[in-house]
């Protein structure tokens, strides 16, 4: 039985379900949620998702992010032309006072491009977001597969 209990322990901080919500108190900034898929090797960029909540009285501004594991690293936006689904670069984007921007497949998402290495299902990454007011919050993002729809599926 204690097995069983420390195997669904380690799963459960593996899919990053007991990890604590990475949090900037002085800028009234959350990440939670953060999670990867993995890469197909090196020559195919990676995603990856995080939630970011704004706690304070003011809008900031997600400016860009960073990771060691790529040479670039942008926001995408699922967008629809037509009858065609594409990603676009989304730039800088606003969370309102109070507001949240979640990042899921099919909408907004971190595309980790220009690999140094393939990223791998079981590992831990680490994702820099960057605020326009200077401040910087570091997420570790468990990596799923290469299909997975959420941080457990």
């Amino acid at each position: 039985m204690r097995v069983l209990f420390f195997k669904t322990l380690l799963a459960l901080a593996m899919a990053g379900l007991l990890a604590s919500p990475v949090y900037a108190a002085d800028a009234g900034i959350r990440v939670e949620q953060a999670w990867a898929r993995a890469s197909i090797g090196t020559s195919r960029p990676a995603a990856a998702f995080v939630t970011v909540i704004n706690t304070s009285n003011h809008a900031v501004t997600l400016t860009g992010l960073t990771s060691s594991v790529a040479g670039m690293v942008e926001v995408h936006e699922t967008v629809k032309d037509g009858t065609i689904m594409k990603m676009a670069p989304a730039g800088p984007i606003e969370i309102p006072a109070g507001g949240r921007l979640e990042m899921e497949p099919g909408g907004y998402h971190i595309m980790l491009m220009a690999l140094k290495r393939a990223v791998k299902k079981g590992e831990t990454l680490t994702l820099a977001l960057h605020f326009s007011d200077g401040t910087e919050i570091k997420a570790a993002a468990t990596v799923m597969g290469p299909g997975a729809l959420g941080p457990t599926k």
